[in-house]
């Protein structure tokens, strides 16, 4: 009896956590109470919608640290923290891939998000490309108006996915298109 109160017992315990599985688990926000979200993309509000040959999908500020992901039908609630320093050109805030949920892949694995907002300067045009080469054959870049660029992918094989959303600035001013070489067909673009 008691082996068959248990079984009952890990039963429920997997419902109850398969009924929480649409809701990210929040990562640690190493301080972004105290510290305001800076060079970011987003503000309240805003919703920015996108397609490149990985997939489409909708971002949606919840607030200054949160996004809600719209990927394949299903919705995401992501918690970003505030870069500390200076990664790479980015300053504004991201996800690390501490962020564990179920994807809209077909293993259904617990999975994760490795996302990033940020406004992105660049000084030269050669530094702008050197910066979009990297990640170019798997994310996709997509561009927009009023510097907009993204990427995105799905990868089933890491359990994961990306999301990049940049505004870019060269020489202090906003970008007009990704460099050519990078640029896949598609779309970013506030609704």
């Amino acid at each position: 009896m008691n082996m068959k109160r248990q079984l009952i017992t890990l039963c429920g315990l997997v419902m109850t956590l398969s009924a929480g599985c649409s809701t990210q688990k929040p990562m640690g926000r190493i301080g972004s109470d105290k510290i305001p979200a800076h060079d970011t993309v987003m503000s309240a509000g805003q919703v920015v919608l996108f397609k490149n040959p990985n997939g489409a999908g909708k971002i949606t500020y919840a607030s200054d640290f949160v996004r809600i992901y719209e990927i394949n039908g299903n919705s995401y609630e992501v918690e970003l923290v505030q870069r500390s320093k200076e990664f790479q050109h980015l300053n504004g805030i991201y996800n690390p891939g501490d962020t564990w949920g179920p994807l809209p892949i077909s293993d259904a694995v617990p999975s994760r998000f490795v996302v990033d907002e940020s406004e992105v300067r660049f000084n030269t045009n050669e530094e702008c490309a050197r910066f979009f080469k990297e990640g170019a054959a798997y994310e996709k870049w997509v561009g927009g108006n009023q510097g907009l660029a993204l990427g995105f992918m799905l990868s089933p094989g890491r359990d994961q996915v990306n999301v990049s959303l940049y505004r870019c600035y060269i020489a202090g001013k906003l970008m007009q298109a990704l460099p050519r070489q990078f640029q896949h067909p598609g779309y970013v673009r506030f609704r």
